[in-house]
């Protein structure tokens, strides 16, 4: 159902926010029972090194209150299917985070930069770190 591309991400995925846990595991509950897809979750928790190297602009992985996911083996329409239905579940409301456009959201997908891929996050307000 979830897998890793690394096995650091493995061991650190527990250490994500429990509230991020808790939605991105219905999300990847969904994708499997629905579609048959795996998730594989490509990053997880991140040090300030390592974000000043890629260039991230959010602290929001040094807190565990996001994670990626790989989407580039996956179909438009599975994709597009399983973000609609943990974007619209009116019980995660309160957890969606604000993007840098204006929008609350759990997934913002990335088409250029590092790859095609996922980002999934929840709000500030809910980090613990």
């Amino acid at each position: 159902m979830i897998k890793f591309k690394h096995e650091i991400d493995r061991k650190m995925f527990g250490e994500l926010n429990v509230f991020l846990l808790m939605v991105f595991t219905d999300f990847a509950v969904y994708a499997k029972e629905k579609h048959d897809w795996d998730i594989v979750v490509t990053d997880t928790i991140s040090t300030l090194q390592e974000d000043i190297n890629i260039g991230r602009k959010s602290d929001s992985h040094r807190l565990g209150i996001s994670l990626d996911f790989r989407t580039r083996d996956v179909d438009t329409w599975v994709l597009q299917d399983c973000v609609d239905y943990i974007e619209n579940k009116p019980e995660y409301e309160k957890y969606k985070y604000l993007s840098f456009s204006g929008k609350k959201r759990f997934i913002y997908l990335h088409d250029s930069g590092h790859g095609h891929h996922g980002h999934f996050q929840i709000h500030k307000k809910y980090a613990t770190q």
